[in-house]
């Protein structure tokens, strides 16, 4: 299997980078409801090099967007996949999406954005997953980046001066998300940290695991690489060998 990585941490003839030339994400199809500028879709082709003998299961463990659980089940390449994230937020949206498809597709349709209503949302507290999966998406189609973070800005010229509904598509968003819902039984949502996960399921048959973490290139710069792992008894001392995922706040990966 290969996995496009560049660490002096792992050895680069048993993991050699990647030879795919970097790919245009408006080339890929954009199956995620959302959006943000850590995402992962120019991941995509390499993602169906992987896999392109399909696998049992394949885990993404650090999920924010999903598009690589997204496209692996939707393509095919895997028979089931597991999206785990830890933030609160973006866990909301995903549990949403998995558990009440319909209802998250109505409101998206019938939810206009306005400064005051988006404003509105925002200090109102959740009752329900529903309620918080659906603010979720609305603060990350409308503010700044897609960024949760609480003090992000909404977003105030955009795409040909739409403003805040320059990433509001709620046509758009609903196709993707009953597309999401047509293949809910071979996704699997967790709320939780997607490291632990992988420890407990290292040796988990038929399995692999999408690993993103953080090589310095110099004091100042962090590049994110991304490495797809067989699980088996190489897996825990490959991990243990690799700098840890750094937690980030609500929205830094969003």
């Amino acid at each position: 299997m290969e996995v496009l990585i560049s660490s002096p941490h792992i050895d680069q003839r048993a993991f050699p980078c990647s030879d795919i030339p970097a790919v245009n994400v408006a080339t890929v199809p954009q199956r995620s409801p959302l959006r943000y500028p850590g995402g992962k879709t120019w991941l995509v082709p390499h993602i169906r090099r992987w896999l392109a003998d399909s696998v049992d299961l394949l885990v993404e463990p650090f999920a924010g967007g999903g598009i690589v659980s997204l496209t692996a089940v939707m393509e095919g390449l895997c028979r089931q996949a597991i999206m785990v994230e830890l933030d609160r937020d973006v866990a909301a949206f995903w549990r949403a999406v998995m558990e009440d498809t319909s209802a998250l597709v109505t409101r998206i349709l019938k939810f206009s954005p306005t400064w005051d209503s988006v404003e509105r949302l925002t200090r109102q507290s959740p009752r329900t997953t529903l309620d918080h999966g659906f603010r979720t998406l609305v603060l990350n189609r409308t503010r700044r980046g897609g960024v949760l973070a609480e003090g992000a800005s909404l977003v105030k010229n955009g795409e040909n001066g739409a403003g805040i509904l320059s990433r509001w598509y709620p046509d758009t968003l609903a196709r993707r998300i009953n597309e999401i819902g047509d293949f809910t039984e071979k996704l699997l949502f967790l709320e939780g940290d997607g490291a632990r996960l992988m420890e407990t399921m290292c040796d988990q048959p038929g399995a692999v695991f999408l690993y993103p973490y953080e090589n310095p290139i110099h004091a100042c710069t962090i590049r994110t690489n991304n490495m797809l792992m067989p699980a088996g008894r190489e897996t825990m001392p490959l991990l243990q060998a690799l700098p840890p995922v750094r937690p980030s706040s609500s929205g830094a990966r969003v």
